[in-house]
């Protein structure tokens, strides 16, 4: 202000009845004299309690869907790691059946040379 620059700036004001606290948007600009010099200053104050709140839900639904997909991300990982993990231990435990197998006795097959 001392330097006699319009300004705009978001702040908080309390109110005296209840105590709540409320954004606004101040806005101010000088009035001059013909040398220049600030006779005084004309300002206006705006709620903008509501558009401070959208934007802070705005802010959590995004942080959300971050979240939402970093799950997704994990889950697809997993399967993705076990998959091939569990196909080998089923075919490791296949394998080790077959081995553990007697040997058939076969009839009537013979070899020739």
């Amino acid at each position: 202000m001392a330097g006699g620059s319009p300004f705009e700036n978001e702040v908080r004001y309390r109110r005296a009845a209840d105590g709540q606290y409320r954004w606004f948007l101040a806005r101010a600009v000088p009035l001059r004299d013909a040398r220049g010099k600030i006779v005084k200053w004309y300002g206006v104050s705006t709620d903008i309690e509501d558009r401070k709140r959208a934007e802070q839900l705005q802010s959590d639904l995004a942080h959300i869907n971050r979240v939402n997909t970093m799950g997704e991300l994990t889950a697809s990982l997993a399967h993705e790691i076990k998959q091939p993990i569990a196909a080998a231990i089923t075919s490791a435990n296949s394998c080790i059946e077959w081995l553990c197998m007697n040997r058939p006795t076969l009839i009537g097959h013979v070899r020739r040379p």
